[in-house]
């Protein structure tokens, strides 16, 4: 009753559409969820995403659960995830990219490493986006989420609205692996929020390679096809 109450106040919205939630609806409303355009690049090694990071650093395959269209829902998630406090999304999400690629090789992996922030950007944020859809796909998956392999060394400005050669010179050389990480023949797949032109991937994938043998698998929320 109490939150029958609540509700007549503060009623509880779906963070995609906007639409109120029914009372079997968390945080993203049954309608959204099959009609937010998914991607299946997981289905296809030679995917655009795929095609935009080959020859640049290896990498076994690369997927992104949505695609990204300025002005669309995923969009509107995506930014509640990074600047509204709503890291809920981001567990949300990962869950259903678990159940969405249980059966691929990404279901295989030992282990998901986030996309670091910088301690001060996650400070003021309060949680990195990444390690929470990492989150989510990991519990589901069974698949431990680790923090304390990647890190970044240096703040940079926001990639929002850099031009390609911009976001790699603002990212080039800010990450690197802690030296007591070991990741030496481990299948890794590597997660972040949103991919554009794969100059984040591209730096944090340099810093993984420097360990032998990684079998190296990427993976996003959603891909900005240029």
């Amino acid at each position: 009753m109490l939150h029958d109450f609540i509700s007549l106040f503060y009623p509880a919205v779906c963070a995609a559409c906007g639409d109120s939630l029914f009372k079997h609806e968390s945080v993203i409303c049954n309608k959204c969820y099959v009609t937010l355009p998914q991607s299946n690049y997981h289905k296809n090694p030679n995917n655009p995403l795929a095609t935009v990071l080959k020859g640049r650093f290896p990498f076994m395959e690369a997927s992104a659960f949505y695609l990204f269209k300025k002005g669309s829902r995923v969009q509107k998630l995506l930014h509640q995830l990074k600047y509204k406090n709503r890291p809920d999304i981001g567990v949300l999400i990962g869950e259903w990219m678990a159940e969405g690629m249980k059966e691929s090789t990404f279901a295989k992996a030992d282990m998901i490493l986030p996309i670091p922030l910088h301690p001060k950007r996650q400070l003021k944020r309060g949680y990195n986006q990444s390690t929470q859809l990492a989150n989510g796909m990991g519990n589901k998956l069974s698949i431990p989420v680790l923090e304390d392999v990647l890190y970044r060394k240096a703040a940079t400005k926001t990639q929002t609205k850099k031009g390609k050669s911009d976001r790699w010179d603002n990212v080039e050389e800010i990450f690197d692996v802690y030296p007591e990480a070991n990741l030496e023949g481990k299948k890794v797949i590597l997660i972040d929020d949103v991919i554009t032109t794969g100059s984040t991937i591209e730096a944090c994938a340099n810093a993984i390679h420097k360990h032998k043998n990684v079998q190296l698998y990427i993976l996003s929320m959603a891909f900005a096809e240029l």
